[in-house]
């Protein structure tokens, strides 16, 4: 559930103050959430944003006004100095603004309008302007730490709803339950093998709201 969107508007700051300054409905987190950094379909990297903060920065040179922001630097030079920010609000929600970008904020497809708030879902794939890496969204109760690839039933809470697909090996092996949750871990779908080495492939599905 989260708030009506009339309550999470955000009014364009005026020419000369800071680009970001908190919103009265900005709180304290109360759902876990984590980014994922994909680049060339490989995780390289997770962004926990559920801590004390209401909400992070990004950008080439962010920075917070008050103490209850936390600056992220993501080097690239499509990047604004300030560029995004995520808030955390009440009842499980969070919101992405686009802080006026000179390339843009998506989220999908779609190109966020400047100082407009969007509500991010389990799933979303973040874009800060013309670069590659993608950002993967993934929420989860708060208190849960970062799912452990051993752990199958977090990993089936943060997974739910997507499908990933590994090769025949991985179930093979004395410590196939490990790998294939690494892989799980990446939320990566790999592309079948072409060619006569193609090797037989699995594809697991877990449902919204599955339980175990």
């Amino acid at each position: 559930m989260s708030l009506s969107l009339c309550l999470v508007n955000y009014q364009k700051p005026a020419k000369g103050e800071e680009k970001f300054k908190l919103p009265k409905w900005a709180k304290a987190p109360s759902i876990g959430v984590a980014l994922h950094v994909v680049d060339d379909g490989s995780v390289v990297e997770t962004l926990p944003l559920d801590n004390v903060f209401r909400y992070y920065m990004f950008g080439r040179y962010p920075t917070c006004p008050c103490e209850a922001g936390k600056p992220i630097r993501l080097k690239h030079l499509t990047l604004s100095r300030q560029h995004a920010v995520i808030v955390h609000a009440e009842a499980e929600a969070v919101y992405i603004i686009d802080l006026d970008s000179a390339h843009g904020t998506f989220v999908g497809s779609e190109r966020l309008q400047p100082y407009s708030p969007k509500l991010l879902n389990n799933g979303n794939t973040i874009t800060f302007g013309d670069w590659e890496r993608k950002f993967l969204v993934r929420t989860f109760p708060i208190g849960d730490r970062l799912f452990d690839p051993s752990d199958i039933s977090l990993s089936r809470k943060l997974l739910a709803g997507m499908t990933v697909t590994c090769d025949e090996e991985d179930l093979e092996t004395e410590d196939a339950e490990t790998r294939l949750h690494t892989k799980l871990n990446s939320v990566v779908s790999y592309p079948s093998p072409k060619g006569k080495n193609k090797k037989k492939r699995h594809s697991f599905c877990f449902p919204s709201g599955s339980q175990t």
